[in-house]
């Protein structure tokens, strides 16, 4: 069921994507400026997600993904660390960690 969710999620936001591009036609400064959050996508984040948006619209379905997948999960990360223990602080000697995120 999760993997026909995020399949029906992907699609929806591809479907999302081609339709603002098709009517907005954003460059990367106005895309920039609507992404930005400065809780959660600050702006050079914001930028680079932009540039992920510009390559998906340029068919460069690879690089999109290369580029938008460690921001989206920087955001989850941002959102979520309130409400789950994401890094562990070093503890003595031992190093600390980050957990993958979890459903």
């Amino acid at each position: 069921m999760q993997v026909l969710a995020i399949d029906l999620l992907g699609h929806l936001t591809a479907d999302q994507l081609d339709r603002i591009h098709e009517r907005f036609a954003p460059d990367d400064a106005e895309l920039s400026t609507a992404l930005a959050h400065d809780t959660v996508l600050p702006e050079p984040r914001a930028r680079t997600l932009a540039d992920a948006f510009g390559y998906f619209w340029l068919g460069e379905l690879d690089a999109a993904a290369c580029i938008a997948l460690p921001q989206v999960e920087q955001i989850l990360r941002q959102l979520l660390r309130s409400r789950l223990p994401i890094v562990s602080v070093a503890k003595g000697k031992t190093p600390g960690t980050v957990d993958p995120l979890k459903d």
